[in-house]
C-alpha cells in the first residue's frame, strides 16, 4: 500500500509539472478590452513575448462578436445612413475618440463626420469586412461563464511602426462600423461624408526601451 501511494504521489507530481510547463508555454494576454457587457465586439491580443523590434511588433489578434446581426452593436439612423463596411484600425491611444462632438452651452451632440474613412487622423486601416463576412461563423464569439470568451477567428498581424508616437502610452485596435451619409441627411451632416462608429476597443500599453525596441504590457487602466 505504501508503494502504491508513493507511485500515485509521483504520478500526480509529474502531472502537475506537465500542466505547469504547458501553461508556461502559452501566449499571455496583453490587451485590456473596454467592453463592459457580454454583447458587442470582443477582443483579445496575445503574445509569447513582450519585447519587440519596432519594425516587427507581431501579435496574435482575436476578435469577433456574438450578435446575429453585428450592425446592431452600432447605433445609427437607417433613414440617414447607409452601411459601408466594418473597418479595422490601429491607432495611438491619443487618437481614440467618442463617436460624437459635444457643443456648448447645452451639450448638443453631433456625429463626427469624415470626408474619407480610409484617412482618419492617426489611424491605420488594416482591412475592411463586409456585413456578410463579419456575420459569418468565422467571427462569432461564444461566451462561457466559467471559461470566458472563445474566439473562432485569429490572425497574426504586425502593428504599424507609426502607431508608436510617444515615449510611452498605449495603442488601440478597434472594429468600427462605417456608414455613408445619404444626400438628404439633413443639416447636422453638412456636405455629407462618412461616420465611423466605435463599439469598444482593446488597449495595449507600450514603452520604448531604446530607439529600436518596444516593451508591451497589459494596462491597469484605460491609459491614453
Amino acid at each position: 500500500m505504501k508503494r502504491l501511494g508513493l507511485k500515485l504521489g509521483l504520478v500526480m507530481a509529474v502531472v502537475v509539472l506537465m500542466v505547469g510547463g504547458l501553461a508556461g508555454c502559452g501566449a499571455s494576454e496583453l490587451g485590456a478590452d473596454t467592453s463592459t457587457k457580454r454583447g458587442g465586439v470582443r477582443y483579445s491580443i496575445k503574445s509569447k513575448g513582450t519585447k519587440f523590434n519596432i519594425d516587427n511588433v507581431t501579435l496574435d489578434l482575436y476578435y469577433g462578436h456574438n450578435y446575429t446581426n453585428p450592425t446592431s452593436t452600432f447605433q445609427y439612423n437607417y433613414e440617414k445612413h447607409e452601411f459601408v463596411s466594418f473597418a479595422l484600425y490601429f491607432c495611438d491611444g491619443q487618437y481614440y475618440q467618442s463617436n460624437y462632438e459635444f457643443e456648448l452651452p447645452f451639450f448638443y451632440t453631433t456625429p463626427r463626420v469624415y470626408s474619407d474613412y480610409t484617412d482618419v487622423e492617426g489611424h491605420y486601416l488594416v482591412k475592411e469586412l463586409s456585413l456578410d463576412e463579419f456575420s459569418s461563423g468565422e467571427y462569432y464569439v461564444k461566451f462561457n461563464p466559467i471559461f470566458g470568451y472563445k474566439f473562432n477567428h485569429r490572425e497574426t498581424i504586425t502593428v504599424p511602426r507609426g502607431v508608436f508616437e510617444r515615449e510611452s502610452g498605449s495603442f488601440v485596435f478597434k472594429v468600427a462600423g462605417v456608414f455613408s451619409l445619404k444626400d438628404d441627411g439633413g443639416e447636422d451632416y453638412g456636405d455629407g461624408g462618412y461616420i465611423v462608429l466605435n463599439s469598444n476597443c482593446i488597449y495595449v500599453r507600450y514603452d520604448y526601451v531604446d530607439e529600436q525596441t518596444i516593451l508591451l504590457s497589459k494596462p491597469n487602466d484605460r491609459l491614453r
